[in-house]
C-alpha cells in the first residue's frame, strides 16, 4: 500500500509501530519470548555484543545507527526495551547463559571508547556470575566455524529446543531436529574454536585496559 499510494514509507513506518509491542518490532517478539521460558540460552554473535549483555549507551549507539529515521522517544522506548531483557539473567531462576563472541566484537569502538571500556567491564561483571559464560573466539584462530552467521539456540522445558537468528528485519525460529542438531554441533565447534572462560576473560580484561583507565 505505502508503494501503490506514494507514501514514501510513512505506511510502512506506521504499520511497524503498530505492531511493536513495549518497543519490541514484531518479529522480535519471539525471541524476547523464548529468551523468559529457556532454561539454557547458547548464543553465538559474530558481529555485536548479544543484546542480552548490551549495556545502555552501546545499545543506543546501534539502535540510532540503524534507525536514523526514529524519533528520540522511539529510540529510548527501543533502548529500554532491549536493557529490560536482562532482566531474565538477574533472576534467581534465570537461565543458564553461554555466550561465544568473536575478539574483533569486542575491539570495535562502538560509542566510543568510554562506552566500550564500560560494555566490557559489563561482560566481566556478569560472566562472574555461576550461570553466565562468555568465550572469545582470537582473531588468531586459523578455522572459523560462526561464518554462516549469527544465532541463539534456546532450551524450553518441555518444549525441547529452538533455534534463532535474524536480521534487521525479519527473524527465522526453527525447531525441527535437523537444524537443532546443526546448529548445536556448531555451537560446540565454537567453543572449542574459542579460548577457555578463563583465557577468555584475561582477554576481555586487557581489551578492556586498551580503552584506557577509570580516571
Amino acid at each position: 500500500m505505502d508503494e501503490v499510494l506514494n507514501a514514501g514509507g510513512v505506511l510502512l513506518k506506521r504499520w511497524e509501530d503498530l505492531h511493536r509491542e513495549d518497543g519490541y518490532a514484531s518479529w522480535a517478539r519471539d525471541f524476547v519470548a523464548l529468551e523468559r521460558e529457556a532454561s539454557e540460552i547458547r548464543a553465538y554473535q559474530l558481529a555485536l555484543v548479544p543484546g542480552i549483555l548490551q549495556v545502555e549507551p552501546y545499545a543506543r549507539a546501534l539502535i540510532q545507527t540503524g534507525r536514523p529515521g526514529d524519533t528520540p522517544a522511539e529510540i529510548d522506548e527501543a533502548v529500554n526495551a532491549r536493557i529490560r531483557r536482562q532482566a531474565v539473567l538477574e533472576h534467581e531462576r534465570g537461565p543458564v547463559f553461554k555466550a561465544v563472541v568473536e575478539e574483533h566484537v569486542l575491539r570495535r569502538p562502538i560509542g566510543g571508547g568510554e562506552t566500550m571500556r564500560r560494555q566490557l567491564v559489563h561482560i566481566l561483571d556478569v560472566a562472574a556470575t555461576p550461570r553466565v559464560t562468555v568465550q572469545v573466539v582470537p582473531m588468531s584462530s586459523e578455522v572459523h566455524h560462526g561464518a554462516d552467521g549469527s544465532f541463539t539456540l534456546y532450551t524450553i522445558p518441555d518444549r525441547g529446543q529452538t533455534v534463532y537468528m535474524e536480521n534487521r528485519v525479519s527473524s527465522d525460529a526453527r525447531d525441527d531436529l535437523a537444524t537443532v542438531e546443526a546448529y548445536g554441533g556448531v555451537f560446540g565447534d565454537l567453543c572449542s574454536d574459542a579460548l577457555p572462560p578463563s583465557a577468555s576473560r584475561a582477554l576481555i580484561e586487557r581489551i578492556k585496559e586498551e580503552f584506557g583507565s577509570d580516571q
